[in-house]
């Protein structure tokens, strides 16, 4: 990771990947944090919070929302995973060649892929 934080990506803009966001940006700047629903990703960036997963809380300084998932990695060293565990492989598949070669890919999922019973470290191995 870079001694800026530019170098982190979190995937998965729910309460789990939004709070993760924040206390990342407090310690090591800033973080990309990637979510599927463009409106959401668009309020978040207008009201600098997540209303639908944690109304009130506002943002770190150092979050950057967005919808593009090239961008969400371009340059991570640290790539963050917090999406349901029944959303991981058709969330990630498409993005698996964006991940930077070398990132660190880290899961905050719980849980087992439905249909085949891997654990998320399985799963993301496979991917």
């Amino acid at each position: 990771m870079t001694a800026t934080g530019s170098g982190v990506a979190v995937i998965g803009a729910g309460s789990w990947g939004t709070t993760l966001a924040i206390q990342i940006a407090r310690g090591a700047g800033a973080v990309r944090l990637w979510g599927r629903d463009a409106s959401l990703v668009s309020t978040m960036q207008a009201t600098r919070e997540n209303p639908r997963y944690l109304p009130g809380i506002a943002l770190s300084a150092g979050v950057r929302a967005t919808t593009d998932h090239a961008e969400a990695l371009r340059g991570a060293d640290l790539v963050l995973v917090a999406v349901p565990s029944h959303f991981v492989r058709a969330t990630l598949g498409p993005m698996v060649r964006a991940v930077p070669p070398g990132a660190a890919v880290l899961s905050a999922t719980k849980g087992f892929e439905p249909g085949t019973a891997l654990r998320m470290s399985e799963l993301l191995a496979e991917l």
